[in-house]
Parts: C-alpha cells; sequence; structure tokens
C-alpha cells in the first residue's frame, strides 16, 4: 500500500462533509432539513458506502423528518456530490 493511501477513506468523508454541509446552506431548500447539521461522515475502505451522522436544533423529536427530507434529495445529492468530487466513483450514503 502506498504511503497515504489508507487515509483515502477518512480524506473522501471529510470532503463529502464539507460539501453535504455546504448543500445545506446554499442548495437543498426542503423544510425538514432547517436546522440539520452534518456532524461526521464514516466511508468504507473501498469508498463505495458512505454513513452520514447530523444533528438537529429541534431535538430527536424530528429526526424521522429530517432524515425523509436527506431520502427525498438523495439523488440530488448524490450527482452533486460527483460532479463537484470529480469521481466516478458511485458512492453510497446512509443517514
Amino acid at each position: 500500500m502506498a504511503e497515504g493511501e489508507g487515509r483515502r477513506p477518512e480524506r473522501v468523508a471529510e470532503m463529502v462533509l464539507r460539501e453535504l454541509a455546504q448543500m445545506l446552506l446554499r442548495d437543498l431548500r426542503d423544510p425538514r432539513l432547517r436546522g440539520v447539521t452534518v456532524t461526521s461522515v464514516r466511508m468504507t475502505d473501498d469508498l463505495r458506502h458512505g454513513r452520514v451522522h447530523f444533528s438537529l436544533l429541534a431535538g430527536r423529536a424530528h429526526a424521522a423528518e429530517a432524515v425523509r427530507g436527506f431520502s427525498s434529495a438523495y439523488g440530488f445529492i448524490r450527482r452533486q456530490n460527483r460532479a463537484r468530487a470529480g469521481s466516478s466513483l458511485h458512492t453510497r450514503v446512509r443517514l
């Protein structure tokens, strides 16, 4: 394994976190996503799957609504992430 290659999932996770946070601020207008803060992203070693962790200002009572908002925006998020990263990876993200 080349030096630094073991950190690639961490670097990709950080990039996904930054991009998703920016999308929440600029692009995603779903009211169910108001007050959502992305707290961390974990990627598998093959970069095919990721898990997004988030918190809500409104608390756990609105978590299900936020997950539905993310699910509704999933296709858009995926396309934007791929376009911004310039990547041909087909990462699937879970919330």
